[in-house]
Protein backbone atom coordinates (compact mmCIF):
# COMPACT_ATOMS: atom_id res chain seq x y z
CA UNK A 1 0.00 0.00 0.00
CA UNK A 2 3.11 2.18 0.01
CA UNK A 3 3.68 2.07 -3.25
CA UNK A 4 0.75 3.76 -4.42
CA UNK A 5 -0.05 7.14 -2.28
CA UNK A 6 -3.84 7.16 -2.77
CA UNK A 7 -4.03 10.72 -0.64
CA UNK A 8 -1.42 12.45 -3.20
CA UNK A 9 -4.04 11.76 -6.04
CA UNK A 10 -7.21 12.59 -4.03
CA UNK A 11 -5.50 15.94 -2.96
CA UNK A 12 -4.19 16.84 -6.34
CA UNK A 13 -7.94 16.07 -8.14
CA UNK A 14 -10.07 17.66 -5.43
CA UNK A 15 -10.68 21.37 -4.33
CA UNK A 16 -11.78 21.45 -1.00
CA UNK A 17 -13.70 24.45 -1.37
CA UNK A 18 -15.73 22.98 -4.17
CA UNK A 19 -16.78 20.38 -3.52
CA UNK A 20 -20.58 20.02 -3.21
CA UNK A 21 -22.12 19.64 0.12
CA UNK A 22 -24.82 17.39 -1.42
CA UNK A 23 -22.81 14.41 -0.94
CA UNK A 24 -22.87 15.14 2.88
CA UNK A 25 -26.38 14.43 2.58
CA UNK A 26 -25.63 10.90 1.23
CA UNK A 27 -22.87 9.98 3.69
CA UNK A 28 -23.75 7.76 7.21
CA UNK A 29 -23.46 9.67 10.07
CA UNK A 30 -24.17 7.95 13.36
CA UNK A 31 -24.13 9.42 16.72
CA UNK A 32 -22.45 8.64 20.40
CA UNK A 33 -24.94 8.84 23.01
CA UNK A 34 -23.45 9.06 26.87
CA UNK A 35 -23.67 7.10 29.45
CA UNK A 36 -25.60 9.43 31.41
CA UNK A 37 -27.87 11.43 29.69
CA UNK A 38 -27.79 14.96 30.58
CA UNK A 39 -30.67 18.14 29.98
CA UNK A 40 -28.00 20.63 29.19
CA UNK A 41 -26.79 21.29 25.81
CA UNK A 42 -23.87 19.29 24.55
CA UNK A 43 -21.50 19.93 21.78
CA UNK A 44 -20.25 17.53 19.35
CA UNK A 45 -18.06 16.77 16.60
CA UNK A 46 -17.04 14.72 14.05
CA UNK A 47 -14.72 11.52 13.77
CA UNK A 48 -13.91 9.24 11.19
CA UNK A 49 -15.82 5.54 12.13
CA UNK A 50 -15.26 1.86 10.93
CA UNK A 51 -16.19 -1.68 11.40
CA UNK A 52 -14.42 -4.52 10.29
CA UNK A 53 -14.63 -8.22 10.49
CA UNK A 54 -10.82 -9.42 10.64
CA UNK A 55 -9.58 -13.50 10.26
CA UNK A 56 -6.24 -14.43 11.33
CA UNK A 57 -5.16 -17.37 9.84
CA UNK A 58 -2.15 -19.59 9.86
CA UNK A 59 -1.61 -22.83 8.40
CA UNK A 60 0.86 -24.48 9.88
CA UNK A 61 -0.36 -23.99 13.51
CA UNK A 62 -4.01 -24.86 12.27
CA UNK A 63 -4.83 -20.79 14.51
CA UNK A 64 -8.10 -19.13 13.37
CA UNK A 65 -9.82 -16.14 14.73
CA UNK A 66 -12.21 -14.02 13.45
CA UNK A 67 -12.56 -10.83 15.33
CA UNK A 68 -15.00 -7.84 15.33
CA UNK A 69 -12.75 -4.14 15.50
CA UNK A 70 -13.82 -0.81 15.46
CA UNK A 71 -12.69 2.63 16.09
CA UNK A 72 -12.88 6.16 15.90
CA UNK A 73 -10.21 8.52 14.55
CA UNK A 74 -9.94 12.24 14.83
CA UNK A 75 -11.51 13.91 11.43
CA UNK A 76 -8.39 15.67 9.83
CA UNK A 77 -7.11 15.90 6.59
CA UNK A 78 -4.90 13.18 5.85
CA UNK A 79 -1.15 14.08 4.79
CA UNK A 80 0.82 11.81 2.16
CA UNK A 81 3.01 10.68 4.41
CA UNK A 82 1.25 10.34 7.74
CA UNK A 83 1.00 6.96 9.06
CA UNK A 84 -1.42 6.22 12.07
CA UNK A 85 -0.15 5.31 15.72
CA UNK A 86 -1.20 2.59 17.48
CA UNK A 87 -3.15 5.12 20.04
CA UNK A 88 -4.79 6.94 17.30
CA UNK A 89 -7.93 5.00 17.03
CA UNK A 90 -10.01 4.64 20.07
CA UNK A 91 -12.42 1.59 20.39
CA UNK A 92 -16.51 2.45 20.77
CA UNK A 93 -19.07 0.86 22.80
CA UNK A 94 -20.87 0.16 19.88
CA UNK A 95 -24.67 -0.56 22.31
CA UNK A 96 -24.43 3.13 22.69
CA UNK A 97 -24.25 4.44 18.68
CA UNK A 98 -27.64 5.04 17.29
CA UNK A 99 -28.72 6.79 14.40
CA UNK A 100 -30.31 9.77 15.47
CA UNK A 101 -28.40 12.29 17.63
CA UNK A 102 -29.13 12.61 21.47
CA UNK A 103 -31.41 15.59 22.98
CA UNK A 104 -29.78 18.71 23.32
CA UNK A 105 -26.58 17.44 20.95
CA UNK A 106 -25.17 20.52 19.40
CA UNK A 107 -23.57 19.31 16.11
CA UNK A 108 -20.57 21.27 14.98
CA UNK A 109 -20.03 21.57 10.95
CA UNK A 110 -18.10 18.94 9.09
CA UNK A 111 -14.83 20.74 7.19
CA UNK A 112 -15.13 21.14 3.72
CA UNK A 113 -12.57 18.68 2.93
CA UNK A 114 -14.98 15.64 4.41
CA UNK A 115 -16.22 14.04 1.40
CA UNK A 116 -17.47 10.29 0.07
CA UNK A 117 -14.14 10.04 -1.95
CA UNK A 118 -12.12 11.43 1.25
CA UNK A 119 -14.10 8.48 2.93
CA UNK A 120 -12.68 6.14 1.06
CA UNK A 121 -9.19 7.49 1.39
CA UNK A 122 -9.56 7.26 5.22
CA UNK A 123 -10.78 3.54 5.37
CA UNK A 124 -7.71 2.25 3.41
CA UNK A 125 -5.98 4.11 6.15
CA UNK A 126 -7.81 2.69 8.44
CA UNK A 127 -7.10 -0.78 6.86
CA UNK A 128 -3.24 -0.29 6.29
CA UNK A 129 -3.73 0.56 10.53
CA UNK A 130 -5.00 -2.64 10.93
CA UNK A 131 -2.72 -4.57 9.44
CA UNK A 132 0.32 -2.80 10.92
CA UNK A 133 -0.79 -2.68 14.35
CA UNK A 134 -3.42 -5.56 15.22
CA UNK A 135 -2.36 -8.78 15.80
CA UNK A 136 -3.42 -12.16 17.39
CA UNK A 137 -0.67 -13.63 19.48
CA UNK A 138 -0.69 -17.40 20.35
CA UNK A 139 1.84 -19.58 21.67
CA UNK A 140 3.71 -23.37 20.64
CA UNK A 141 5.60 -25.87 22.88
CA UNK A 142 8.52 -27.18 21.47
CA UNK A 143 8.43 -30.18 23.20
CA UNK A 144 4.82 -31.07 22.56
CA UNK A 145 5.25 -29.35 19.00
CA UNK A 146 1.78 -28.95 20.03
CA UNK A 147 -0.06 -24.52 19.32
CA UNK A 148 -2.76 -22.72 21.60
CA UNK A 149 -6.35 -22.15 20.83
CA UNK A 150 -7.92 -19.25 20.04
CA UNK A 151 -8.28 -16.75 23.05
CA UNK A 152 -6.12 -19.50 25.54
CA UNK A 153 -3.53 -17.51 27.43
CA UNK A 154 -0.13 -18.17 28.11
CA UNK A 155 -1.23 -19.48 31.81
CA UNK A 156 -3.78 -21.55 30.72
CA UNK A 157 -1.64 -23.01 27.64
CA UNK A 158 1.28 -24.10 29.95
CA UNK A 159 -1.11 -25.43 31.92
CA UNK A 160 -2.54 -27.73 29.50
CA UNK A 161 0.72 -28.95 28.38
CA UNK A 162 1.44 -29.48 31.86
CA UNK A 163 -1.40 -32.32 31.48
CA UNK A 164 -0.54 -33.16 27.79
CA UNK A 165 3.02 -34.14 29.23
CA UNK A 166 1.53 -36.07 32.83
CA UNK A 167 2.10 -39.48 30.70
CA UNK A 168 5.42 -38.92 29.65
CA UNK A 169 6.42 -38.14 33.05
CA UNK A 170 4.23 -40.76 34.84
CA UNK A 171 6.14 -43.28 32.63
CA UNK A 172 9.39 -41.84 33.30
CA UNK A 173 8.52 -41.72 37.17
CA UNK A 174 7.83 -45.77 36.87
CA UNK A 175 11.16 -46.25 35.38
CA UNK A 176 12.59 -44.13 38.72
CA UNK A 177 10.94 -45.84 40.95
CA UNK A 178 11.70 -49.39 39.67
CA UNK A 179 15.74 -48.67 39.71
CA UNK A 180 14.85 -47.41 43.27
CA UNK A 181 13.11 -50.39 43.91
CA UNK A 182 16.12 -52.52 42.60
CA UNK A 183 18.51 -50.84 44.50
CA UNK A 184 16.44 -51.38 48.10
CA UNK A 185 16.58 -54.81 47.06
CA UNK A 186 19.93 -55.01 46.63
CA UNK A 187 20.57 -53.70 50.00
CA UNK A 188 18.08 -56.42 51.51
CA UNK A 189 20.55 -59.03 49.77
CA UNK A 190 23.64 -57.69 50.89
CA UNK A 191 22.56 -57.14 54.58
CA UNK A 192 20.30 -59.84 54.93
CA UNK A 193 22.36 -61.12 57.63
CA UNK A 194 22.17 -57.90 59.49
CA UNK A 195 18.36 -57.32 59.39
CA UNK A 196 16.94 -61.13 59.71
CA UNK A 197 15.65 -61.87 63.40
CA UNK A 198 18.59 -64.71 63.91
CA UNK A 199 21.16 -62.44 61.67
CA UNK A 200 24.51 -61.16 63.77
CA UNK A 201 24.12 -58.99 66.39
CA UNK A 202 22.25 -58.31 69.26
CA UNK A 203 18.15 -57.99 69.10
CA UNK A 204 18.03 -54.36 69.69
CA UNK A 205 20.61 -53.65 66.99
CA UNK A 206 19.15 -55.67 64.38
CA UNK A 207 15.74 -54.20 65.47
CA UNK A 208 16.95 -50.92 64.69
CA UNK A 209 18.17 -51.62 61.50
CA UNK A 210 15.00 -53.14 60.14
CA UNK A 211 12.89 -50.27 61.63
CA UNK A 212 14.85 -47.90 59.51
CA UNK A 213 15.03 -50.36 56.25
CA UNK A 214 11.39 -50.09 56.84
CA UNK A 215 10.84 -46.38 57.02
CA UNK A 216 12.74 -45.68 54.00
CA UNK A 217 11.24 -48.00 52.09
CA UNK A 218 8.02 -46.25 52.83
CA UNK A 219 9.02 -42.86 52.65
CA UNK A 220 10.25 -43.87 48.58
CA UNK A 221 6.83 -45.51 48.09
CA UNK A 222 4.97 -42.54 49.43
CA UNK A 223 7.43 -39.91 47.37
CA UNK A 224 6.51 -41.81 44.23
CA UNK A 225 2.76 -42.32 45.20
CA UNK A 226 2.32 -38.47 46.00
CA UNK A 227 4.51 -37.11 43.26
CA UNK A 228 3.15 -34.78 40.32
CA UNK A 229 3.60 -32.36 38.01
CA UNK A 230 1.01 -30.31 39.71
CA UNK A 231 2.86 -30.18 43.25
CA UNK A 232 5.85 -29.50 42.16
CA UNK A 233 9.36 -30.92 43.14
CA UNK A 234 9.41 -32.14 46.88
CA UNK A 235 10.49 -30.77 49.61
CA UNK A 236 14.23 -32.27 51.00
CA UNK A 237 13.99 -31.24 54.28
CA UNK A 238 11.39 -33.06 56.68
CA UNK A 239 13.97 -36.48 56.95
CA UNK A 240 14.20 -37.40 60.16
CA UNK A 241 18.14 -36.99 60.60
CA UNK A 242 19.75 -40.62 61.25
CA UNK A 243 23.27 -40.60 62.16
CA UNK A 244 24.97 -44.00 60.61
CA UNK A 245 26.62 -46.29 62.56
CA UNK A 246 27.20 -48.76 59.87
CA UNK A 247 27.15 -49.59 56.35
CA UNK A 248 23.78 -50.91 56.00
CA UNK A 249 22.62 -47.39 57.26
CA UNK A 250 24.81 -45.36 55.60
CA UNK A 251 23.60 -47.46 52.33
CA UNK A 252 19.68 -46.64 53.47
CA UNK A 253 20.68 -43.00 54.12
CA UNK A 254 22.22 -42.69 50.66
CA UNK A 255 19.08 -43.97 48.86
CA UNK A 256 16.81 -42.18 50.86
CA UNK A 257 18.27 -38.72 49.73
CA UNK A 258 18.72 -40.01 46.54
CA UNK A 259 15.29 -41.04 46.16
CA UNK A 260 14.11 -37.50 46.65
CA UNK A 261 16.96 -35.46 44.37
CA UNK A 262 16.31 -37.40 41.53
CA UNK A 263 12.52 -37.48 41.74
CA UNK A 264 12.62 -33.23 42.44
CA UNK A 265 15.08 -33.07 39.17
CA UNK A 266 12.62 -35.10 36.84
CA UNK A 267 9.73 -32.95 38.38
CA UNK A 268 11.87 -30.17 37.26
CA UNK A 269 13.03 -31.25 34.29
CA UNK A 270 9.29 -32.05 32.94
CA UNK A 271 7.90 -28.19 34.26
CA UNK A 272 11.24 -26.93 31.85
CA UNK A 273 9.93 -28.77 29.46
CA UNK A 274 6.01 -27.06 29.99
CA UNK A 275 7.28 -23.75 30.02
CA UNK A 276 9.42 -24.09 27.12
CA UNK A 277 6.95 -22.06 24.86
CA UNK A 278 7.65 -19.78 21.85
CA UNK A 279 5.50 -16.52 21.01
CA UNK A 280 4.10 -15.78 18.07
CA UNK A 281 2.61 -12.82 16.08
CA UNK A 282 0.02 -12.72 13.72
CA UNK A 283 -0.85 -9.87 11.82
CA UNK A 284 -4.16 -9.71 8.94
CA UNK A 285 -3.60 -9.12 5.54
CA UNK A 286 -5.35 -7.32 3.06
CA UNK A 287 -7.70 -10.23 2.11
CA UNK A 288 -8.19 -11.09 5.85
CA UNK A 289 -9.68 -7.22 6.37
CA UNK A 290 -13.33 -7.20 5.64
CA UNK A 291 -14.86 -3.75 5.98
CA UNK A 292 -18.47 -3.66 7.68
CA UNK A 293 -19.05 0.22 7.76
CA UNK A 294 -16.81 3.64 7.36
CA UNK A 295 -18.97 6.67 8.49
CA UNK A 296 -19.01 9.73 10.59
CA UNK A 297 -19.46 9.69 13.97
CA UNK A 298 -20.68 12.48 15.69
CA UNK A 299 -19.34 12.27 19.30
CA UNK A 300 -19.21 14.48 22.76
CA UNK A 301 -16.47 16.23 24.22
CA UNK A 302 -13.40 18.49 22.33
CA UNK A 303 -13.36 19.31 18.73
CA UNK A 304 -11.11 16.19 16.96
CA UNK A 305 -10.71 18.56 14.05
CA UNK A 306 -7.44 19.59 13.18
Amino acid sequence: MRGYNIFSVYISSHSMSSEPRASLRRMKQLYFWPAVQCRLPMDYHPYYYFEAKVDFNDVRSGYHETRSVNGAAAVSLPHDDAIWSADMLQPVDTERIMADPPAGARLGGLPHFVTEDLMVCVESRFVSHLMRHLKARFYRSYHLSSYSAAGESLADFAHRCLELLNDRFRGDLDALGEVLHRRLELIKEKFASEIEPDGIGTAGVTLRKREHLRNVTDRIDGLLLNAGLSAGPPETSGIPAIEPVSDLEEKLVELDAEARRGVARLIQTYLDRAGDIDEYELHPGLKDIHMARTCILWMPGVSSAS
